[in-house]
């Protein structure tokens, strides 16, 4: 009977965990906007700096940046790499913006590609109180920052994330043009948000924010320990990190005691302009997979404040240990089957029956005693209908629904059996190049130049690691020599 019982505790588990976060969703509310005419509040979008590292940019860049400038920021900071000068001013110049709105845009060179320097190095030359950090292939709704920056009325919340989901042009939203990878991506972002917002609206607690955009207080951006550590990160003091800075920011925020706000309503959500196929698709979910679990366990070990939150807690090592329990369920079923076959298929039969009557164009009597079916629907079947009731377009892919929604099993092995793989690429480390002095430079001119950062430095340093420095700042533009700010109209 304990193959029986383990399923029974399994269920029950969670079917309670089902109840909370349904219950806790009901409650969410995001934070209202305020009248512009309301006094107190005195942040708007003119405020905030946005700031977008980019390597291998994506043809769609031009698209997403008239989306960023729609929102009105006070600047937007694109953080490119040397060897990709010429790409990025070509994709500027394509998005055609007005020629007041280009004096807000400015591209700043890093020697070479490295998410974490590219970030930093974009944090330096801010000048906003709000800095938002936006992946370049991300696309914005037009009163975005409107809507995100009412957070900040809470003088706790260092950091707000959003809802992010997968931009399909209206002339491919049907059953016959949309793609089984497009599917996929879009179930689990659409899992993720509802979760999202579940586990603020009963915790105020998030863990670990979407890269894609997050908006931040640049005050905990600019701490020097914050831009020490977000480049001097080692997963067991060995393994240089440089993938993974939303994670990074996220644990610094709990571990500094910054509340992460959820601000989850169509004005805020984001969309994803690209989606990965085939194999790089399986090797980019692996990353995240890894990511998230070398922060889970490092929150387990450096946030205390996860322990004065039970369902948090419980949650976080239940996340670390889901290898372990997903192997105990799938054993449970196999010696169920092999020892009270009988028992085992009642158990199965009123779950079914249980999901035919939550779904009711089905008739209750109709046969079926497939196993997989049977537990399928009872586990996940409501959650179908909610999907597709938002997505009837991708009807046809349901595979790829179910995909994601299993895939877990293999990711979380995997990811395990790999977790020293998530390390700093030094092979896309620090590049010499004969430009180093051209480090900024305004779209296009003219305009009043700003204060120069600090230039970065390529520094070979031993072993396998390079880092960036700063040295002293780029002299005055001359009309000779190779020190001149560059003009790119």
């Amino acid at each position: 009977m304990a193959a029986i019982t383990t399923l029974v505790a399994f269920w029950l588990w969670g079917y309670i965990d089902k109840v909370i976060l349904s219950n806790a969703l009901k409650r969410y509310q995001p934070v209202q906007r305020q009248a512009d005419n309301a006094g107190g509040f005195k942040l708007a979008a003119s405020d905030v700096s946005v700031i977008v590292p980019t390597v291998n940019t994506k043809a769609s860049f031009p698209g997403c940046l008239r989306t960023w400038v729609a929102n009105q920021p006070r600047e937007i900071i694109i953080i490119a790499i040397e060897e990709e000068r010429d790409r990025i001013v070509s994709l500027i110049r394509d998005a055609a913006l007005p020629r007041d709105i280009t004096t807000r845009v400015k591209v700043l060179y890093a020697p070479a590609a490295s998410k974490r320097e590219q970030f930093k190095l974009g944090i330096e030359a801010t000048s906003g109180s709000i800095i938002a950090n936006v992946d370049d292939h991300i696309l914005w709704p037009r009163e975005f920052l409107r809507y995100t920056l009412p957070c900040f009325h809470d003088k706790t919340v260092g950091a707000v994330g959003t809802p992010l989901t997968i931009h399909i042009p209206q002339h491919r939203q049907n059953s016959r043009t949309v793609t089984f990878w497009e599917t996929a991506m879009t179930r689990a972002l659409w899992r993720r948000n509802t979760s999202l917002a579940a586990v603020y609206a009963l915790a105020r607690w998030c863990w670990v924010l979407a890269g894609s955009t997050v908006v931040f207080r640049a005050e905990i951006l600019r701490d020097d320990r914050f831009l020490h550590g977000l480049t001097n990160d080692y997963w067991l003091g060995r393994f240089k990190l440089d993938t993974g800075d939303d994670t990074f920011s996220s644990r610094w925020l709990q571990q500094h005691g910054w509340q992460i706000a959820i601000q989850s309503m169509p004005e805020t959500q984001v969309s994803r302009t690209t989606v990965k196929s085939g194999r790089a698709f399986f090797e980019q979910a692996f990353r995240w997979e890894r990511s998230t679990i070398q922060s889970f366990l490092r929150t387990l070990r450096d946030v205390p404040q996860i322990w004065k939150k039970p369902y948090i807690a419980r949650k976080t090592v239940e996340r670390v240990l889901r290898p372990v329990t997903t192997a105990i369920h799938g054993l449970a079923w196999i010696f169920s089957f092999s020892t009270y076959p009988k028992l085992a298929w009642v158990a199965l039969d009123f779950a079914l029956y249980i999901q035919l009557t939550l779904l009711p164009e089905k008739k209750a009597d109709e046969p079926c005693r497939s196993f997989v079916l049977a537990y399928y629907l009872w586990d996940a079947g409501w959650t179908y209908v909610a999907f597709f009731n938002e997505y009837p377009y991708m009807w046809r892919q349901f595979g790829a629904v179910v995909l994601m929604d299993h895939f877990y099993m293999v990711q979380d092995i995997w990811s395990w059996l790999t977790l020293d793989n998530e390390v700093s690429h030094t092979a896309l480390g620090c590049m010499r190049t004969s430009r180093q002095d051209k480090n900024i430079a305004p779209y296009l001119p003219p305009y009043t130049t700003p204060a120069r950062p600090p230039q970065p430095k390529c520094h070979a340093t031993s072993g396998t690691h390079t880092t960036m420095t700063t040295n002293n700042p780029i002299p005055a533009p001359t009309s000779h020599g190779s020190r001149r700010l560059v003009n790119q109209s």
